[in-house]
């Protein structure tokens, strides 16, 4: 599981290398790649500046391509619905060799939560 800013803020961390940065950027884009499963949430609230796109371009179409042969499940969580994506990634995310996109329109659980719980 990992907040998809966090996700980013990670592959960020390649820059602070002093050298090695390309080698350091690859490696930290392979580790969220490579996972089997990747449980990814709030993809709506990813920053819009145009290394953020491209980064998270990058993993997601790595890992639909590991998902189109198999070898990996990813789940993304997001507030918005489909329409408010771009086409590329709406495109695959409504492809049916992967799996439904299920919709959920409830209350918020936080909101339901009895006072008190806290875990």
């Amino acid at each position: 599981y990992a907040n998809v800013s966090n996700v980013l803020d990670d592959i960020r961390l390649a820059f602070d290398e002093r050298e090695h940065k390309t080698t350091a950027l690859l490696k930290r884009m392979d580790y969220w790649i490579s996972r089997d499963v990747l449980f990814i949430d709030e993809l709506d609230k990813v920053n819009g500046t145009d290394w953020a796109r491209e980064r998270l371009h990058q993993l997601l179409d790595q890992r639909y391509t590991r998902a189109i042969r198999e070898e990996a499940l990813t789940v993304i969580a997001s507030n918005q619905s489909d329409d408010e994506l771009d086409g590329y990634l709406k495109s695959r995310l409504n492809d049916n060799r992967l799996g439904p996109v299920v919709y959920l329109n409830g209350t918020d659980g936080r909101q339901r939560m009895p006072k008190g719980i806290t875990h």
